[in-house]
């Protein structure tokens, strides 16, 4: 997936792999799975609508860091997510607990449902049971608890925005282009497996 550790990176990252479309390589295979011209000139308009965010004044380092943070999340998340489902599987209280995937810029259900989640496993010991042999303990999962708090105070402090919301619809666009080059990148691992030069120019492989 996607590497985002800041926002600058993962513009950087997006404009690498939807500009390498223009390799004959890249382009003829991706347009068997519906990668056409029109397709690719929708990324190439996400890319150029968050590169005119980051350059415009509105942007601002809160903004950054809660991008940080909200990543982070986010990937310890889905990593858990995906680990407790294997865990959990059989039991069907506790496979109650696993809820279906969330959009970030669906921001209050994202962050609602990601505290639900690590707050029903902290009170169930069954559940606590269940990750030992994951190498999971309570105190792991209070720590993304105190991460969801932290990211409430960090978005609390940023004067620039009256509420999370016009946190959400100011940078949406940015939330949109990753989507786009998670969907991008996943096809081209498929499609390009057996030829990693092709990856290595999209900037999939290093």
């Amino acid at each position: 997936m996607i590497m985002r550790k800041s926002i600058f990176k993962t513009v950087d990252r997006c404009e690498i792999l939807i500009r390498s479309t223009e390799h004959s390589g890249v382009s003829s295979g991706l347009g068997i799975y519906g990668y056409t011209e029109d397709k690719i000139e929708v990324g190439i308009v996400k890319l150029n609508s968050a590169r005119r965010l980051l350059n415009s004044k509105q942007f601002s380092n809160s903004a950054n860091r809660i991008f940080i943070l909200r990543e982070r999340i986010n990937d310890y998340f889905l990593r858990d997510l995906k680990l407790f489902q294997i865990s959990f599987a059989s039991q069907p209280m506790l496979e109650a607990i696993i809820p279906p995937y969330i959009k970030q810029y669906s921001y209050s259900r994202w962050r609602n449902t990601i505290r639900k989640f690590y707050t029903d496993i902290n009170s169930i010991p069954a559940a606590i049971k269940a990750i030992e042999n994951l190498c999971y303990t309570p105190k792991t999962i209070s720590y993304r608890l105190k991460l969801i708090s932290e990211l409430d105070n960090v978005i609390e402090s940023a004067t620039e925005f009256t509420d999370i919301n016009q946190y959400i619809n100011n940078y949406a666009v940015l939330y949109d282009l990753i989507d786009y080059c998670n969907e991008l990148e996943i096809v081209a691992k498929e499609v390009f497996k057996r030829k990693s030069y092709l990856l290595k120019t999209m900037g999939i492989l290093n």
